[in-house]
């Protein structure tokens, strides 16, 4: 069943809110202790960078939705910063070396951790959006 849109200000504080009211859902749904961990790694790494990146200023809003359809958990990340589709993004899938620059590994880690990640740019509650659902087994 889905539920409606939750809105934050895309803040750094703010980040601990999103991921303890997606995790309390997920629980209830009866995701288990090793598949939450993997939850909160790919919620963290896509709502930092949200909160990082999406906005060249702050005040701006992510939204997230969280529910369960069939045998998934599933996920929804919106914001209305400037189009970008993480995963299309350059990845790291190698071990890093001492000579390289960290980063790279999250969208790697997210499409690992979860059944399914999509993205889509479009219009949500009437403005241009870009829109990440991923989506977890329940067991």
């Amino acid at each position: 069943m889905e539920t409606s849109w939750k809105k934050y200000e895309a803040m750094p504080e703010n980040y601990y809110s999103i991921r303890d009211d997606v995790v309390k859902s997920a629980k209830d749904a009866g995701i288990s202790d090793a598949k939450l961990i993997k939850l909160e790694l790919g919620l963290e790494e896509i709502v930092v960078n949200v909160i990082s990146y999406a906005y060249d200023s702050a005040n701006r809003p992510i939204l997230v939705k969280y529910y369960i359809s069939g045998d998934r958990f599933i996920i929804e990340i919106v914001d209305y910063g400037k189009k970008f589709n993480p995963l299309e993004a350059p990845q790291r899938t190698n071990p890093p070396s001492l000579n390289q620059r960290p980063g790279g590994y999250g969208i790697f880690l997210v499409k690992k951790f979860f059944a399914s990640v999509t993205y889509e740019y479009e219009e949500i509650e009437g403005f241009p959006a870009n829109h990440l659902t991923m989506e977890l087994t329940i067991r």
